[in-house]
Formats: structure tokens, C-alpha cells, sequence
């Protein structure tokens, strides 16, 4: 990478990272359909990889939910800026009877338009008619792919496709090997399957074999079912080939060293279909190529590197392999006597092994529903035991097999005029995992409600449940022990808290059992399979320690499973079993600073600078119980005919509530006759509406009467704040409930606070969420931005929600209790989280916004930025000077560059880190709009979107909450 693009990168990596998360619905998470908007013959399926580096080109569909097809890409060659490929349904390849000036068209000839995906390369163009593909701009040039008329049971396709990185690729032609001249080109059969290869201008062949084109009204033939049917000469599968999931957990492989993986190799002729007659070729060796990092002791700082690969019994012939064989390099003679059925195959071997792979050694979450997996190597808090970056993945992969197969006169086989490439990979994918499940595993683990988190606080025990269970018939391990370690951060206990002493003293954590009885210091030991214990631990402060600590950072309970294998000459297995927490946050910028208690469902294990009550649907479902009872017994009792749960039996038309008094003077609505009572109980105040849309509009000095202890409950609507709630009384704040009927949707039930709101004195509680929307400068207009439907506040893109929510900072005194979470659209690994559930990646463009809308981090984007001249250059705030493209290059070569005055020396842009001198020297400088900012923060250095104040409530509906 030269020095400009280095540059280029580094300015713009502030706004990637900015708004990462809201390309995730920039663009349609649809998969690239088969045409089936702009032509009528549908192309499916995926070109064979015969070139790893080339990729596939996929016709239909991403090729997986993890590859870089689901990244962030450049979508110029479709007319677009940043996005997910491929971007838009309607510009997927397909076939046509109009191939206009680029692909004249005879009698029984088809033109291919649009656009397919190729996972390495990105878009390949089929079409660029007038500069236009499918109304897209394609460049200068006309150039298409043509079907040609049938001809002994076969169509050729002719002309050019385009890709960025290939150049041109050509369907057919000719070419010379050796100086002998042969043909090559892609032909669709009458089913239209294809077969052959296409030339492109990196000098790479692309086999179209896999891929279906069908003629506009005809119907695509069932999909192939294996990877090897129709496969000339040299094929290799795997079986099973599973991918690890909820649903595929119980057909994976279990380590108990009988259970495995098949390889096969398939051998046929050039019609794909008859086996090869081994007496008219030279058969060589087949070369194996491995990733094999599977360990017997995968504790912590026990790593291989790639000195597994190349062993084929590494079990036996490396101080740590756990596979029990595996082929490395296999002549033909040594597998020719193992015919397996099917036509041309053979059976190279089973694959064992004696110990677990990262991806199956799995857990499963016990407080979300449905339960979802977690990698049981997968440490997120650190650790005083080891140090959890050192913990290398346990994978086997398959990479590829390469072959020497010649014709008995040393000439290369070839295809269709095309030498045959001498590599295959397995299964026609770019590596095979061969995944192994535990024999034995902890299952289950968890901890007082929390379950998939930890709060540990000094003195106070925590109870959990562990047990162990076994996979698979085989029991001849030997020297079986659980221990079941408990540990926490001490240097971010002692850096957070200021605990003197505790440097070297630490705390003390016990197990306790059922009766009392202590059991051992920071760890126990079971020997037992299929069994459970109920047990506690309990972490206090040794005597003598200067300075009480209130919290420990990172508490983490983590299990290791240990026996041996083979008696006569034992192998010792080591490998972490299930553990808490497994949730955590991966919240970076845009980020929130929580003080206090936040009632949500859990997304993150709470730091010692993240202080959260336990969080969790439970505990959300068991405060709205409570509030419930509250509002049945001490508000409806005295409400004749009035139900929480009775349905909608008014227009839900609006009502603004002014300055909220003891009578009803200063309500307003639409005239349709308001559902509204005003009752008292104490010295609460407590406005009651049903079936309407209740708005908080205390602008113009609303806040300023507003009486202490006022409560406003909605039953059967939504309640929007519309601006400002921050009476001059600190100890004034509202209490606001908006509760739904058990049969509603998330329509009703929801907090909106409006995108100008900077300060809410308030404790909220939503059946639904608490939801930020846009301003629209009216009430009524304003409710119009809520998705009637969904409940959700509508946006017309991804950059006018950022627009929207970037604009003001929100800080809020009191609490939210809602169906939000913290972090949950920011979950690292496979897992996403909405106010109600988990979701396995990837997700819906709707799902991923509800995760985003209702994370809490994602009440506002508002963030320092770096400051700019009128041309965009960025400002070096250390020396004052606008930079431009030429300065910056001379400054990383080393060369000096002064500032305005001449003397004080620029150090360059630094995007990332706010100038706060002297602590910080970062060039993001807060808004000049001090208007933005929100009350009560220092202007000088608090700059996150969101930070939340607990501030204990005072209705009498929360109860003893």
C-alpha cells in the first residue's frame, strides 16, 4: 500500500467507524435474487472454485452468512457509495430476449443482463449497453454476454462480462498450449446446466460448472445435491460437512476418538459421470493440505503455530496433536483398494480426533430464549490466571488437494480444450472445518437470576447451578476431573476502586456448598459425569485491608475438563468448558455513560465504571408485574369500567399535557373526547389516560410548576416527550408509564423522546422500548415519524436517522426500566440482541434496526468531530493549521511542517482521539454549537451521546423498586 492510499485511509476511517452499524440497513439484506424483476430466465447457482484466489461467482445468493460479500464494500460499479453487497435485488444476472446495440440478437439467441457476486472480486457486470447496465452507469464501452441457438443439444455462450479486478472475461475463444491451438468456452445442455471455461484478463480460467441459466419462462431444474455429482476427473468430499449452529449441534463429530469425518476422492472421466479407467492415465500421489492447530492441552499459552499441519498422526508423532490421523501425501496404489459406493469414488480415510475444535466446543445461553450458542474459548472479562489473548483457536481445516494425473503419454488431461488445474478443494469450497464436539462438557452453568452474567459484590454469596454431562456411547476416558475456577480482574478492582492493599492481598473467594460448608479457595474440583451440583461462592477482603472495596471487576467462573486417553500409554486432554459471563459489551463510539441503575435487558457484564442493576427480561417481566398490581390496585379499583387490558375503544387520538396541575385545565386534544382521569393517592398526582397518544410538552416554562411527585400513566398508547422535562428543582422529576394490553403489539407501549430533547428529569417505564425519533416541528407531524405497524420511528435512509440522532447530546436523571438493551446491537461474534430476544447473525434489515433502535447506546450519535476548512482539509489542532493532502504526506515522510505562525510544528491528523491537552492530543474537537450539549455535564471534556444518572424514583407505582 503506497503512502497516499495510507493517507486517504486514515481520513476516512473516522466516518466508517462513526457510522458503522447504520450501513447495515443503507442497503437491502436480501439476498441477490435470480432476476426476477428486469428479465425472466433465471441464472442460479456458483461457478466452481477452481482458483482460490479468484473466488466463486455466485448468481443467487450470498455464498455464506460470514463471508466479505456481507462486509461493507465499494458499490460504484452499481451507481452507489459505501454498502452491503449485493445491494439490490432487481440488478441480479438473469436472462433476456433484449440484448439491445451491445448484444444483437438472431433468431433463438438470449443476452445475459445484470449483475452476479463474486466473493473475492466483487460485482461482475454480464451487460453495458449505452453506458448502462439496468440503469446503472458501466462505463464507456458496449460489451454483453450472448446464449447462442441450440446446436446439438448445446448452447454456446460468446462475448465479454466485466469485473474491476479481472478486467474482461471472455466466454469463448482460442489459444495455443505448447504452440497446439484449442478452443475453450462456456456451454449451457439443455437443462441448463453449464460447463466450461471462461478466460479473463488476469489470466485466469473461471469453470462454470455449478451454475444454471435458464432461457426467459423456463423453470431452474431441482439443485445438485452433492458437491461431486457431474464432476470431471478429480473431485474430494467431505461427509458430513456441518456447520456448527443450533440446529446442526447434535450431527457434529463428538472427540471421543471413534466417531469422524469420511474424505473421499471421486475419479471420472471427462462426461463427469463414468469412472475413470485407471489403466489409460498416470495416477501420482494426492497432496493433503492442512490447517491443524487441534491440541490436547488447549489451555492458555499452549500454541502450535503451523507445526500440526504437515503430521499426518499427530496424536503420536507430536508432544501436543490431538488428531488421530490424517492424510498428508497418499499415493493412488494405497487407496485404490478402498472403492466406495458411488460412481469413481474411493475412500481415503477417517478423521478422529481426542479433543474438542473451538467452534463446536459450545454452550448454550440460559437466559435468553431461544438459547443461543457460545464459544467456549471465548473469554471477555481478563484474567489474573492467564492471559486470555494467548488462547489459540483449535481448528482442523481442509484446505485443498492437489494431483498428478497425466495421460499415459505425459501430456496433461484437459477439458473441453482447457488443462485440467491440478488442485481441487473439498467440496468445491475454499476449506472444509471437520468440527468436533466435547465428550465431556459443563453443562449447565449459571448464576443467581443473571444466568449468562456476574455481579459479585463483597460479602454477598453467589449461588449457582453447574453440572456435567457426556456426548456420544464412548466412557474410556481415564482420570477424569472438573475444576471449576473463580477469578477477577484485580488490576481493574484495584485501578477503579482505590482499594489500598489489595494489590497484593487480593480478595478471598470460596466455594460453599448447599449446607455451608467451605470447599476450597478459588477452586473446586468435580469427578463425576452427569451430575449437578448447586453451590456458592462468596468473595471477601482478607484482614487487615486498609480501604473497604465495594465491587470486583471482571468476576469470572470458568471450567476446565481434564482426563487422559489410552492407558497403556495415556494422553492427557486439557480444554475450557462452559463458564460465565458469556454476554459483554463491545460498545466503542457511539458509546454510554451509565451511572447507576438501568433496568434492560442484559447486553454487557458490568465494570466497575459501568455500574447497572442486574439486568434482564426477567427482571423487566418481574418489575412490570409489579407495576401492574400498582396500577390495578391502587389507581383502576377506584376507576369504574377502566381495564389495562381492555383493547382500543377510541380514535388513540393525541393529548398534549402543558403544565401538569390538579385538574384538567391545561390538557388539549383533537376533540374526540379524552380518556382521562386524575386521581390521588397520597400526595401522588397521577394522570391516567387510555386508548390516546399522550405528548410531554413542558416547553415555555411548563417544567417550572410542575408539581413534585406527579406520575403519568398511558394505558393502551405511547408517550412521546417533546421537549425538555428539567424542572429547576432538582428534586422534581416525573414518573412516566406507558403500558400496553398483554394482546398489543409493540405499537403500544412505548416512550418516544424527540431528536431535540437535550435534558429529561425522569423515571421511565415502557412495556415496549424507549425510542429516540425525528423532530418534525410539530405534535402532530411528529407522530406521524412512528411506523404505525411496528411501533418503531421511521427514516427514509440510514444517513437521515444519523442526521436526526447526531445533532444533541441526551443526558438523563432517574432511570429507564424498558425492553432496551446496552451494547446488544453491538455484540461481538454471532449474536445480536433486541429489547426481546437474541438473534443469530446474520439478521434481517428490520431486525437490525430494532436491535440498534432499542439499544440505549443508540439514543444519539452526537460525537466530536475533526474541524475543517472549506475544502475539507482537517485541522491540526496542535499547531492550528488546515492540512492539505501534500502536508500530510511530508509530515508521515518524516518532513517537518509548520503552523500559521511559523513556528509551532504539526504532528499530523489523529482522527481517533479527542485534543484535550494535556491529556489527550487528538484533533476531534466538540461542536462549536454549544447549544448541543446538554445541562449539567462538563463542557470540556464530556462529549458521549448518552449518559444516563440513576436517581432513585418516588411514585408510588414503582413500588420498592
Amino acid at each position: 500500500m503506497n503512502l497516499k492510499v495510507r493517507i486517504k485511509f486514515l481520513l476516512v476511517f473516522v466516518f466508517i467507524a462513526a457510522a458503522a452499524g447504520f450501513y447495515a440497513f443503507a442497503f437491502s439484506l436480501s439476498a441477490f435474487a435470480e432476476g426476477d424483476t428486469i428479465c425472466s430466465g433465471k441464472i442460479t447457482g456458483d461457478t466452481k472454485l477452481s482458483n482460490v484466489n479468484a473466488g466463486q461467482i455466485h448468481f443467487n445468493s450470498h455464498p455464506s452468512s460470514y463471508s466479505d460479500a456481507n462486509k461493507v464494500t465499494n458499490l460504484a460499479i452499481v451507481g452507489l457509495g459505501q454498502g452491503l453487497a449485493p445491494a439490490d435485488r432487481k440488478l441480479a444476472a438473469c436472462t433476456s430476449n433484449n440484448g439491445g446495440a451491445a448484444v444483437p440478437l438472431g433468431n433463438d439467441q438470449y443476452a445475459v443482463r445484470g449483475y452476479a457476486w463474486d466473493d473475492n472480486l466483487g460485482f461482475v457486470s454480464f451487460i453495458c449497453d449505452g453506458g448502462l447496465n439496468e440503469g446503472v452507469n458501466c462505463g464507456g464501452f458496449n460489451y454483453g454476454v450472448k446464449i447462442g441457438a441450440l446446436s446439438a443439444g448445446k448452447r454456446p455462450l460468446s462475448g465479454y462480462a466485466w469485473n474491476e479486478s479481472f478486467g474482461y472475461i471472455q466466454m469463448s475463444g482460442s489459444g495455443t498450449n505448447g504452440g497446439v491451438p484449442f478452443n475453450y468456452g462456456v456451454t449451457i445442455d439443455s437443462n441448463g446446466n453449464a460447463s466450461g471455461y471462461a478466460w479473463s484478463d488476469a489470466k485466469v480460467w473461471i469453470d462454470f460448472t455449478g451454475v444454471n441459466i435458464q432461457l426467459p419462462g423456463k423453470t431452474p431444474p431441482k439443485a445438485v445435491v452433492s458437491p461431486c455429482d457431474n464432476v470431471a476427473f478429480v473431485c474430494v468430499e467431505v461427509k458430513p460437512d456441518i456447520g456448527v449452529s443450533l440446529d446442526t449441534m447434535s450431527q457434529v463429530k463428538v472427540a471421543d476418538w471413534q466417531q469422524g469425518y469420511d474424505v473421499f476422492i471421486y475419479l471420472r472421466e471427462a462426461d463427469g459421470v463414468t469412472p475413470l479407467d485407471i489403466t489409460k492415465y498416470k495416477i501420482g500421489n494426492f497432496q493433503f493440505s492442512w490447517t491443524d492447530t487441534v491440541k490436547r492441552d488447549q489451555r492458555a499459552g499452549q500454541a502450535v503455530g503451523n507445526a500440526l499441519d504437515g503430521i499426518q498422526v499427530p496424536i503420536y508423532n507430536s508432544p501436543n496433536g490431538a488428531v488421530i490421523y490424517k492424510p498428508i501425501s497418499i499415493a493412488f496404489s494405497s487407496i485404490s483398494g478402498s472403492v466406495c459406493s458411488g460412481s469413481g469414488c474411493y475412500n481415503v480415510a477417517k478423521i478422529k480426533s481426542i479433543a474438542p475444535t473451538t467452534d463446536a466446543n459450545v454452550s448454550l445461553t440460559t437466559s435468553i430464549k431461544p438459547a443461543t450458542l457460545f464459544k467456549n474459548e471465548t473469554f471477555f472479562n481478563k484474567l489474573n490466571d492467564f492471559n486470555i489473548s494467548q488462547i489459540e483457536p483449535n481448528r482442523l481445516i481442509l484446505k485443498s488437494v492437489s494431483f498428478d494425473i497425466k495421460n499415459l503419454d505425459d501430456t496433461p488431461i484437459k477439458l473441453n480444450g482447457v488443462v485440467v488445474p491440478n488442485v481441487v478443494y473439498p467440496n468445491n469450497k475454499a476449506g472444509v472445518s471437520l468440527n468436533f464436539r466435547p465428550i465431556v462438557e459443563v453443562n449447565p452453568l449459571y448464576a443467581n437470576n443473571s444466568q449468562d452474567v456476574i455481579l459479585a459484590t463483597r460479602n454477598l454469596p453467589i449461588s449457582f447451578k453447574v453440572g456435567t454431562k457426556t456426548n456420544g456411547d464412548v466412557f474410556v476416558y481415564m482420570a477424569l476431573n472438573i475444576g471449576l475456577n473463580l477469578d477477577y480482574d484485580k488490576g481493574a478492582t484495584v485501578s477503579s476502586d482505590d482499594c489500598v492493599g489489595l494489590e497484593t492481598t487480593g480478595f478471598d473467594i470460596h466455594y460453599i456448598d448447599a449446607s455451608g460448608n467451605t470447599l476450597g479457595k478459588n477452586k473446586h474440583t468435580i469427578t463425576s459425569v452427569n451430575s449437578n451440583e448447586n453451590l456458592y461462592a462468596v468473595a471477601t477482603l482478607p484482614n487487615g485491608t486498609a480501604e473497604p472495596c465495594n465491587v470486583m471487576s471482571g468476576p469470572t467462573i470458568y471450567s476446565i475438563v481434564h482426563y487422559a486417553y489410552n492407558s497403556s500409554n495415556p494422553k492427557d486432554v486439557y480444554y475450557y468448558s462452559n463458564h460465565l459471563p458469556r454476554f459483554t459489551s463491545a460498545v466503542s463510539n457511539p458509546a454510554a455513560i451509565i451511572h447507576g441503575s438501568i433496568n434492560s435487558p442484559k447486553a454487557l457484564s458490568p465494570t466497575a465504571n459501568i455500574s447497572t442493576n442486574q439486568t434482564g427480561t426477567k427482571n423487566v417481566n418481574i418489575l412490570a408485574d409489579s407495576i401492574r398490581r400498582n396500577i390495578t390496585d391502587k389507581i383502576l379499583k377506584q376507576l369504574a369500567g377502566w381495564s389495562i387490558d381492555k383493547g382500543n375503544n377510541g380514535s388513540n387520538s393525541l393529548v398534549t399535557i402543558g403544565k401538569i396541575i390538579n385538574d384538567t385545565s391545561t390538557l388539549t386534544g383533537d376533540g374526540g373526547g379524552l380518556d382521562y382521569k386524575n386521581v390521588k393517592v397520597g400526595d401522588d398526582v397521577i394522570a391516567v389516560f387510555r386508548n390516546r397518544d399522550v405528548f410531554i410538552n413542558l416547553e415555555g416554562g411548563g417544567a417550572t410548576s410542575l408539581q413534585k411527585k406527579v406520575s403519568v400513566v398511558v394505558l393502551n398508547g405511547n408517550i412521546y416527550i417533546y421537549g425538555d422535562v428539567w424542572p429547576n428543582d432538582k428534586n422534581v422529576k416525573l414518573s412516566l408509564f406507558a403500558i400496553r394490553p398483554y394482546s398489543a403489539g409493540c405499537d403500544k407501549g412505548n416512550i418516544y423522546i424527540n431528536s431535540k430533547v437535550k435534558n429529561i428529569r425522569a423515571n421511565m417505564f415502557a412495556d415496549c422500548s424507549v425510542l429516540s425519533y425525528k423532530d418534525s416541528g410539530g405534535i402532530v407531524s411528529d407522530r406521524d415519524n412512528i411506523n404505525s405497524g411496528t411501533g418503531l420511528p421511521k427514516f427514509a435512509s440510514s444517513s437521515e436517522r444519523y442526521d436526526a440522532l447526531s445533532k444533541n447530546q441526551i443526558v438523563i436523571v432517574g432511570g429507564i426500566a424498558a425492553h432496551n438493551t446496552i451494547g446488544g446491537s453491538d455484540l461481538p461474534g454471532d449474536i445480536l440482541l433486541d429489547g426481546f430476544k437474541a438473534l443469530t447473525k446474520p439478521v434481517s434489515a428490520d431486525d437490525w434496526l430494532r436491535a440498534q433502535q432499542t439499544d440505549l447506546n443508540y439514543l444519539r450519535v452526537f460525537k466530536p468531530s475533526l474541524e475543517t476548512d472549506e475544502n475539507g482539509n482537517p485541522k491540526d489542532q496542535i499547531c492550528g493549521k488546515f492540512l492539505t493532502l501534500e502536508d500530510m504526506i511530508k509530515i508521515s515522510s518524516g518532513g517537518e511542517v509548520f503552523g500559521d505562525d511559523g513556528v509551532t510544528p504539526c504532528n499530523g491528523i489523529d482522527p481517533l482521539n479527542l485534543y484535550n491537552p494535556p491529556v489527550s492530543y487528538g484533533d476531534l474537537v466538540p461542536p462549536t454549537d454549544k447549544s448541543n450539549l446538554a445541562q449539567g455535564l462538563d463542557n470540556t471534556k464530556d462529549f458521549q451521546p448518552v449518559y444516563i444518572f440513576y436517581s432513585a424514583p418516588d411514585s408510588i407505582l414503582f413500588g420498592t423498586f
